[in-house]
C-alpha cells in the first residue's frame, strides 16, 4: 500500500541534502510508477524504448527537480511525476518525428475507467485541467493509480473512505460535464 505521508517525509528529507532519503524515495515511488506507465509508451515508440527505462528518466528528472516541487497535499508527488512521465514521453515522440501524439496512442491502449466515455485522451487532459488542484489529485489517484478510497483517504487527508468516495464522485462528475462541453 502507498503511503503518501512516508513519501512527504522522504521528500522533506531529500529537500535537506539527505542522499539516503533520495534514495529510499526513488526505490518507494519506483514500482507504483512503474506499475502506473504499464501499457502508456505509444506503439511508435514501444519497440524502440523500455517502460522501466522511461519511468527511471521520469524518476531521475523528478528527483532533480525536487527542491522546485511543492507539495500542496501529501499525494500529490505521484501527479508530479505523472506529468514529468508524460512530457518525457512527448519528448521522445517528437525527437522520433512520430505522428500520434501521447494522448492518441494512449487513447488506444489505456486502461482507464472512463475509456468508454471519451472520445479522445486529449480531451480528458483538457477537462482534467478545467478541474482545480485538488479534484485533479482525486481522480488521478483513483483512475490513473487505481488506488482504493481508502488509500485515497490517507493519501489527501480526508476524514473517511467516504468523504473520498463523495469528493471523487463529485470530482468525477464535474469532470463528465467538461468532456461533454
Amino acid at each position: 500500500m502507498f503511503d503518501p505521508s512516508k513519501t512527504a517525509i522522504l521528500i522533506e528529507q531529500s529537500k535537506q541534502g539527505d542522499k539516503r532519503a533520495n534514495e529510499q524515495l526513488a526505490e518507494y515511488v519506483y514500482p507504483t510508477l512503474l506499475s502506473w506507465a504499464h501499457g502508456r509508451i505509444p506503439r511508435t515508440l514501444d519497440s524502440l524504448i523500455d517502460t522501466s527505462d522511461v519511468v527511471q528518466e521520469t524518476l531521475v528528472k523528478g528527483m532533480n527537480k525536487l527542491n522546485d516541487f511543492q507539495s500542496l497535499r501529501p499525494g500529490s508527488f505521484l501527479a508530479y511525476l505523472r506529468r514529468i512521465f508524460i512530457n518525457t514521453i512527448n519528448e521522445k515522440l517528437r525527437s522520433e518525428k512520430a505522428t500520434q501524439s501521447l494522448e492518441e496512442a494512449q487513447m488506444q491502449q489505456s486502461k482507464l475507467i472512463l475509456k468508454d466515455d471519451i472520445d479522445e485522451l486529449v480531451i480528458y487532459e483538457e477537462a482534467l485541467l478545467k478541474l482545480t488542484q485538488s479534484e485533479q489529485d482525486i481522480i488521478i489517484l483513483r483512475v490513473e493509480f487505481g488506488m482504493s478510497f481508502n488509500e485515497i483517504a490517507g493519501a489527501l487527508e480526508k476524514n473517511s473512505e467516504d468523504a473520498a468516495r463523495m469528493q471523487f464522485n463529485r470530482a468525477l462528475a464535474k469532470l463528465l460535464k467538461y468532456i461533454r462541453l
